[in-house]
């Protein structure tokens, strides 16, 4: 058997993954809208990334191995709860921005 991960690395891990738990009960209540684990990541990704596409989304490691249709699924999940917004692309309108639905 290898090892996957360290003692410490779950140590330094664990309080990041608590809080990512404890943002998403947040907003579930907040939006009064019930959030999968997948729906948390999506949010956090696009908050983490910048012109973010339902494209980009899917082809990230992390998000390749759900299909596109799950992508589209939440990501309109979360612009009907209003926590996500759609802008086209200045540089290519055909391209829809998808960014939080709230100020930083």
């Amino acid at each position: 058997h290898g090892v996957f991960m360290k003692k410490v690395e779950g140590r330094s891990i664990w309080p990041k993954f608590s809080r990512a738990k404890d943002i998403q009960i947040e907003l579930s209540e907040r939006y009064n809208v019930k959030l999968l684990d997948f729906d948390t990541a999506v949010i956090f990704f696009i908050a983490g990334h910048f012109k973010v596409t339902i494209n980009k989304i899917h082809k990230t490691k992390y998000f390749r191995k759900y299909g596109l249709s799950t992508v589209k699924r939440s990501v309109h999940k979360l612009i009907d709860a209003g926590m996500l917004t759609v802008s086209a692309d200045p540089l290519d309108k055909r391209k829809k921005i998808l960014d939080l639905g709230w100020e930083d």
